[in-house]
Order: structure tokens, then C-alpha cells, then sequence
């Protein structure tokens, strides 16, 4: 059956450090929950910010994402990254910067932080000032690869 078939979301996150040219986000955060599973109870966002350092108790945390058929990775220093979902499903992606930053007056958007709050703690602290995206996204095998540029540090592109 397809539909228990896992698959890989493969892809590759870059910002612009402000010289105009694009580099990968090394540390960037990918989080992929399902959006058919009803979350149990939020999840903590210890140990899984962008700027968190990897850590055991981290696991906790990561375990739960993956028990819910999500999958929690980081983009490497080129900015690629890959996680295996366990199965062909829509799921809520969300991408967090570890170096592009929202400028100071710029909120995390309402719906977004509302959709957030069903699935994690204080998503506030999750995301903090970086640039982020919250998403849909229909994962199946063969799917083209995920490319997102967080834009410009500090800007709002």
C-alpha cells in the first residue's frame, strides 16, 4: 500500500549573509508533522531551536515528533538536508533560519502562530526572530526537492 510507504523530503535552505549572494543555512531547522495526526499534546521546543546545541535530552522531544509520523533534521553547511517521513501524507513543514533573522518589529504572523500553538509550547521561543516558514505540503515519492531562501539577514525580504 503506497500510503505506508515512507518517503524522503530531500531539499537545501540558503539566506543572503547581505553581500547579495545565496549560502546555506548550516544548523537550520526542518520539523515535518502530519497533518492527518491530531497532536496529542504540544510539544516542548527544548533542545530543538536552530539555536540549541544538539543534546541528549534533545531526544525527548525529537522521539515524539517521530512517534506522531513526523521527522525533525538539520540542514548541513551546504544547506541540504533529507529526513524519511514514514509514509506518502500532507504534511505542516516547518523551516526555521539559523541565520537569517526578522528585523525587530516584525511579529511571527498570527495565523501561523496560532497554527503553531496546536503542535508545539510556546512556538514564540521555538522560532524567536528568525525568518521561518510555516507550510502545507503534500509529500510523495519523487517529489521535487524542497528549495526555500530565507532571504536577507535582518531583512524582510
Amino acid at each position: 500500500e503506497a500510503a505506508t510507504q515512507s518517503v524522503w523530503l530531500e531539499g537545501r535552505l540558503v539566506y543572503d549573509p547581505g553581500d547579495g549572494t545565496r549560502v546555506g543555512d548550516e544548523g537550520a531547522v526542518i520539523v515535518a508533522i502530519p497533518e492527518t495526526e491530531e497532536p496529542q499534546s504540544p510539544l516542548s521546543v527544548q533542545g530543538i531551536r536552530p539555536i540549541d546545541p544538539e543534546l541528549a535530552d534533545t531526544r525527548k522531544t525529537i522521539r515524539e515528533i517521530e512517534e506522531s509520523g513526523g521527522a525533525y533534521g538539520r540542514a548541513a553547511a551546504s544547506g541540504a538536508f533529507t529526513l524519511v517521513l514514514p509514509r506518502q501524507d500532507p504534511y505542516r513543514l516547518l523551516l526555521i533560519s539559523r541565520h537569517a533573522t526578522r528585523s525587530a518589529d516584525r511579529q511571527i504572523d498570527e495565523l501561523d502562530l496560532r497554527e503553531m500553538q496546536e503542535h508545539f509550547l510556546r512556538p514564540e521561543h521555538l522560532v524567536g526572530q528568525s525568518k521561518y516558514l510555516w507550510v502545507a505540503k503534500e509529500i510523495h515519492a519523487g517529489a521535487e526537492p524542497l528549495e526555500h531562501d530565507f532571504g536577507q539577514r535582518g531583512g524582510d525580504d
